[in-house]
């Protein structure tokens, strides 16, 4: 038996910031995400980066966390009808644990759009 290699990605984000890339972002077609840091960054002592998916003019989706060393989220992490094209993903930073509120309660500090990857995308 061969272990089979992951999907290959469906569409793709970078998520920036005011100096540039932090996060590159992968969302495979059964809906996994991995997000991995660019370089070596790391969320201010005592707090975490928190994912969320924005859909235009709705409230954010808290959808998990990125580590400093990348993560990758099981399918079921973000909403079906949050994984397409254009949708937004945002980070903040939070207490560990994430926002109590359930909503971002700090500005948004990298985003990105989610954008399709080939013509069969």
């Amino acid at each position: 038996l061969r272990p089979h290699p992951p999907a290959a990605p469906r569409m793709v984000a970078v998520l920036s910031g005011k100096a540039g890339p932090v996060f590159t972002l992968a969302l495979r077609r059964d809906g996994a995400m991995s997000i991995a840091p660019v370089g070596h960054v790391k969320p201010p002592p005592g707090k975490v980066w928190q994912l969320w998916a924005v859909a235009g003019g709705e409230k954010p989706v808290p959808i998990g966390f990125v580590a400093a060393t990348g993560t990758t989220l099981p399918p079921d992490r973000m909403p079906a009808d949050l994984r397409k094209p254009e949708i937004l993903i945002a980070v903040t930073i939070e207490p560990p644990g994430g926002s109590p509120t359930g909503q971002p309660d700090t500005p948004i500090v990298f985003s990105g759009p989610i954008l399709p990857l080939g013509a069969g995308a």
